[in-house]
C-alpha cells in the first residue's frame, strides 16, 4: 500500500486533454504538463501574473504559454479559477 498525496487541482489549459494543470500544495502551486513533467513552483502570486499578467510558462516540450493568448474555451471556468487560487 502507497501513500498517496491527493492535492487540489485545475486544469489551467486543455486542448482535447489536459495541456497545463495546476496542483495546490504547501510550497506553492505545482504546474503539470501534458507529459505530467513538473515545469514550475509558482506562488498565489506568480500564478496570478500567469493569468492576468502574461507571465509565461514553459513546458518540458520547450513550449511556451502564454495564457492571455489562448481561446477562452481551453480554460476554465474563471469563478472556478479564482477561488482555486485563492483570490
Amino acid at each position: 500500500m502507497h501513500n498517496k498525496h491527493v492535492f487540489p487541482s485545475i486544469e489551467l489549459l486543455n486542448f482535447e486533454g489536459p495541456v497545463l494543470q495546476a496542483l495546490k500544495t504547501k510550497k506553492g502551486f505545482v504546474i503539470i504538463d501534458e507529459d505530467k513533467e513538473v515545469v514550475d513552483v509558482l506562488s498565489q502570486k506568480e500564478l496570478y501574473e500567469f493569468i492576468f499578467n502574461g507571465l509565461t510558462i514553459i513546458d518540458s516540450r520547450k513550449r511556451s504559454w502564454l495564457w492571455k493568448n489562448e481561446s477562452d474555451d481551453v480554460k476554465p471556468n474563471k469563478d472556478l479559477l479564482v477561488k482555486f487560487v485563492g483570490l
